[in-house]
């Protein structure tokens, strides 16, 4: 979990059960949190 300015987040998760990464965030806007997950995509070349 990565917390950053201003009380935003974003978490990186792998599941235990299926070949799948999640990506959860939260923000003061919902602009914001979009921004967060495709910044985060974009760090992991998905």
């Amino acid at each position: 979990k990565l917390c950053l300015a201003g009380g935003s987040w974003v978490l990186f998760r792998l599941s235990g059960t299926e070949p799948l990464l999640r990506i959860y965030a939260e923000s003061s806007s919902l602009a914001k949190t979009k921004r967060l997950i495709a910044e985060g995509k974009r760090a992991l070349s998905l």
